[in-house]
């Protein structure tokens, strides 16, 4: 299956001022197997702490990782860091969007089905789902916003008619892994990774990757499962990358 970008196969980075002309940034690269050395020396060469090394994907070619990592010090000296991080890897500072394949199923029956509302971003259908509660850099003194990752992301890329490709990562409290792993197990979908993002979040939160192909309406189903495991509400910006 040829996976799109748009399926969480990017890079992606937050700065927020703390004070005393220092920010919080976390951030996350996507590099190739070949790449991953380089970047987390460079990345620890500049003081930005590495916090999750992790893969999105079960069998892809080229092999892809997926480099966590914050920071808490002058933005622009990280910011340089992070630059040159990215000087290691083959992504393109601007490059032509993949001209996205037209939806094939009913997106207004997968709402339906999964209580939710979701956006056409780049040929996939993505939802985004906001934890309950309040969460906090611990080292930084900052409450975490949706755009800090306390969210879920669930993406459904179109292969032709009703079959699509799922892929994305359920955001959980440590109370909530078991059983939004056992729904998962039950309907057959594949886990791919389980992990934290962050080092100083609290309370601890536990992203869960996953894999499937299959028919729209029965991965709808299997996910609302797994949702119902979870203190959720939907996120309140749409368009926003949660892996």
């Amino acid at each position: 299956v040829p996976v799109r970008s748009e399926m969480g196969v990017a890079s992606e980075l937050t700065f927020k001022p703390i004070g005393d002309g220092r920010a919080y940034v976390m951030g996350e690269l996507t590099v190739t197997d070949t790449e991953l050395n380089a970047v987390t020396r460079v990345l620890s060469d500049g003081n930005l702490g590495l916090t999750s090394i992790h893969k999105h994907l079960p069998a892809e070619t080229p092999l892809i990782w997926w480099v966590h990592f914050a920071g808490y010090t002058e933005p622009v000296a990280m910011a340089a860091t992070i630059r040159q991080a990215l000087q290691q890897t083959g992504t393109p500072a601007n490059s032509d969007p993949v001209p996205a394949e037209k939806l094939t199923f009913d997106t207004k029956e997968l709402d339906q089905l999964l209580g939710l509302r979701g956006q056409v971003v780049g040929g996939v259908y993505k939802y985004l789902v906001a934890h309950e509660g309040s969460y906090r850099d611990t080292l930084a003194h900052l409450q975490l916003s949706p755009l800090m990752q306390p969210t879920a992301a669930l993406y459904f890329q179109p292969l032709g008619g009703r079959q699509v490709a799922i892929n994305g990562d359920m955001l959980m409290t440590a109370d909530e892994v078991d059983g939004v792993t056992k729904a998962f197990r039950q309907s057959g979908i594949e886990l791919v990774a389980l992990h934290s993002h962050m080092t100083h979040e609290y309370p601890q939160l536990y992203y869960l990757h996953y894999w499937k192909t299959g028919d729209v309406a029965t991965l709808g189903r299997a996910l609302r499962a797994a949702l119902n495991q979870l203190a959720v509400r939907q996120a309140e910006q749409m368009g926003m990358k949660g892996d």
